[in-house]
């Protein structure tokens, strides 16, 4: 009955050691250590391990002497205290864009090394990669593999099967254009300008500045086409030195025409023409003259998108106002502010 109960138990313990789950302790060294590719390094390898059927563990001490080289009695002590069967270490040193690492496999005595490898790597997201490889050529030169289990494991990460993700329902595909909306709306659009007078004009002024107001219904589903709206402007212009006679105001007001392209979106790329009739104010200070004269407009504007319905740009006009007496001519570079209400 001993004897039975004898070989009883050394059964059991033969099948437990038949059964046991080999692993391996990673440790890290550098004169810089850097925690975050530790980690990737470790996952790495843990993956390539794990493939081989081997537990991965890693160090949670310092395995260095005073000098910052690797101290063997240390690594061999936290190789008993982790029961791990091997040792994966990996010397790196990190450069401005890369990484360079040694890489040695050995067992847990230091009785030789089973494998050594050394490899640079840029600092990219394929680091991983790379460093898996290399473990991988170490545990089939090292001839290190085992049957995996469901115990192996890289500790502090969970590799348990997940149960597939569930499909959604089918559903019909829509199609969209986020830059073409299916409605039709209004757009407001502000305009402020400086302006350049040319031509006879600057007999008497130079510059002017101009305020403006705009807007229209704009199409839906229009990659390009015809805009139709409305526009005014008031424009002062500021007379040269010595020039007397008072100040000058012109006020437009005419259809404003748009032949470009992305309407019913905020981006916008045309060409523009307005024209009408003008009042043209002179103010005394005796008195204020007034009479109205036609004018015309003509430019190019590209604005883009701040905002689903905002916009800025810039705008620059070539503008004739009609006086019979001195046509006033100039080139007004604006910027606009725009908005789809």
């Amino acid at each position: 009955m001993r004897f039975a109960a004898l070989c009883a138990v050394l059964l059991v313990l033969a099948a437990a050691a038949a059964h046991a789950e080999e692993s391996i302790l990673q440790v890290f060294v550098s004169v810089e250590p850097d925690p975050r590719l530790e980690e990737v390094f470790y996952l790495a390898a843990g993956v390539e391990l794990t493939r081989a059927g081997l537990t991965s563990r890693r160090t949670e001490v310092s395995v260095t002497d005073s000098s910052g080289a690797i101290d063997p009695g240390l690594v061999a002590r936290e190789a008993r205290r982790t029961d791990a069967n091997f040792v994966l270490i990996m010397v790196y040193e990190t450069r401005p864009s890369e990484v360079h690492i040694e890489l040695l496999l050995d067992h847990s005595v230091f009785d030789g090394p089973l494998a050594k490898r050394s490899m640079t790597s840029p600092l990219d997201l394929d680091l991983d990669s790379r460093v898996a490889a290399a473990v991988r050529a170490l545990i089939t030169e090292a001839g290190v593999e085992r049957r995996r289990t469901e115990r192996t494991a890289i500790e502090g990460f969970d590799l348990s099967p997940r149960a597939p993700p569930i499909d959604p329902p089918a559903m019909e595909p829509r199609v969209t254009d986020p830059g073409l909306p299916e409605v039709s709306g209004p757009e407001l659009a502000v305009t402020t300008a400086g302006i350049l007078v040319v031509g006879d004009g600057t007999t008497f002024f130079r510059y002017g500045v101009a305020a403006s107001l705009s807007g229209g219904y704009v199409p839906a589903g229009r990659a390009a086409g015809v805009f139709v709206g409305a526009r005014g402007s008031v424009i002062r212009f500021l007379a040269n030195a010595k020039v007397g006679g008072g100040t000058l105001s012109v006020v437009t007001a005419g259809p404003d025409v748009h032949v470009g392209s992305v309407y019913r979106s905020p981006a916008r790329l045309a060409m523009r023409i307005s024209g009408g009739y003008a009042a043209v104010i002179v103010a005394r200070e005796e008195e204020t003259l007034a009479k109205s004269v036609p004018f015309a407009e003509v430019g190019v504007f590209a604005r883009l998108p701040i905002g689903r319905v905002v916009a800025v740009g810039m705008e620059i006009n070539y503008l004739t106002v009609f006086e019979p007496g001195l046509p006033l001519m100039g080139l007004s570079p604006s910027v606009i502010l725009s908005m789809e209400l």
